[in-house]
Formats: C-alpha cells, sequence, structure tokens
C-alpha cells in the first residue's frame, strides 16, 4: 500500500473524531456564553439595586441635615415625594432618663426617616431605607 493510500485512510478514520470535537467544543461554547450572559445580568441589576439604594441614603441623609436648618422642628409627620422616591420623616420630642422629672435647657428631638422606592427589574418589589437619630435645638415657639 502505497505512503498517500495509507495518509488518506487514515484521515477518513480520523475525520469523525474532528467532527466530534468540533461539535463539542461548539456546545462548551454556548453553555459558556449562557454563563456569562446570566452572570453579566445579575451584577447590571446588583448595580441598579446598589445605585438606587444610594440614592435613598442620599435623600434620607439630606432630610436629617434639614430638619432644624430650614425650618425650626416640631413634633409631627412631613412627607414629600423626590426623583421617585416617596419620603417621611417623624420628628417626636426626646426626653433622656434624666429630663423625666426636670426639664432641660436645650430640648432633644428624635428625627425617624423613611425613604420607598419601587425596585426596577424582575417582580416589582417596594424597599424602604429607615434612619433615626437625635438632635439637639430649639423647636417652634
Amino acid at each position: 500500500m502505497s505512503t498517500s493510500r495509507r495518509r488518506a485512510a487514515r484521515y477518513r478514520r480520523q475525520g469523525g473524531f474532528v467532527m466530534l470535537e468540533a461539535l463539542i467544543a461548539i456546545g462548551i461554547l454556548g453553555f459558556t456564553l449562557v454563563l456569562v450572559n446570566a452572570n453579566l445580568a445579575s451584577g447590571w441589576r446588583a448595580r441598579q439595586r446598589g445605585e438606587m439604594e444610594a440614592n435613598a441614603v442620599a435623600i434620607a441623609s439630606a432630610k436629617l441635615i434639614e430638619a432644624g436648618v430650614t425650618s425650626p422642628l416640631r413634633e409631627g409627620l412631613a412627607t414629600g415625594y423626590e426623583d421617585g422616591y416617596a419620603w417621611q420623616i417623624e420628628v417626636a420630642r426626646h426626653l433622656a432618663p434624666q429630663e423625666t422629672t426636670t426639664r432641660s435647657r436645650v430640648p432633644a428631638w428624635r428625627l425617624n426617616v423613611e425613604v420607598t422606592w419601587q425596585e426596577v427589574g424582575g417582580a416589582p418589589r417596594q424597599r424602604t431605607v429607615n434612619f433615626s437619630t437625635i438632635k439637639l435645638g430649639s423647636g417652634a415657639p
């Protein structure tokens, strides 16, 4: 048998294996692309959630800082809506344990801020952040 015939016979036997290897490689590539796409989508949603939560924290922080600066502190509830976020701030007189018998010269106020928004993507979910603090200062006359 000549050398060229032997080579041709060897290539014919290996031809099936090359085709099978190519199909397996395409399958692995397809599976890898599906996994990469799922991870990218998950990362994108996490980034959006983090950005929305950071915006909510910024709004809550601004409301706590503004309280008592732009207007005097007084007991009650204030609500509003800003850039897709609903917020409410509750102000109440805070009595420390030593104040139960005597009045302090500088009143303390307990402030609770709640910011709520709708999460985008996937099933709509309502998300909320809450912050509380105590501020010293004079209230409304």
